[in-house]
């Protein structure tokens, strides 16, 4: 059986706008982890059943950021392609966010002087209901 890649593109799109929806949905970030890194190493992370890799370059004392966002639901890793290119420029500072359907979500900060790139990477929880 193969998918189109019309399909594919609506499918990547329906994620992207649902991860969307639970970034705005009202919940509580937990930091599982942060990690920094120089120009052009490998950032790799998963996001449930899909997979944000890419890397950044200094320029214009800028981060200019490449993601592949890659779908992996159903298929052997080395089968996978790429469903959405996220390309961003961030100063110095600056922060953007990368959130999936699963809960997971990435927070990309571009470091001083645009020299690194920090990644947090966590779950999103549910807020706790206030007591009576």
């Amino acid at each position: 059986m193969s998918i189109s890649p019309r399909t594919i593109r609506v499918a990547c799109a329906m994620t992207f706008m649902a991860a969307l929806a639970i970034s705005w949905a009202s919940g509580v970030k937990a930091v599982t982890g942060e990690r920094s890194y120089r120009p052009v190493q490998a950032i790799d992370y998963a996001l449930g059943s899909s997979r944000a890799v890419g890397h950044f370059r200094q320029h214009d004392n800028m981060c200019q950021i490449t993601l592949m966002l890659v779908d992996e639901s159903g298929v052997e890793l080395r089968d996978a392609r790429a469903t959405a290119r996220l390309r961003l420029a961030l100063r110095p500072g600056q922060t953007a966010g990368v959130d999936s359907d699963a809960g997971r979500y990435i927070d990309l900060t571009c470091g001083p002087e645009a020299k690194s790139l920090t990644v947090q990477d966590g779950v999103w929880m549910e807020p706790t209901p206030a007591a009576d």
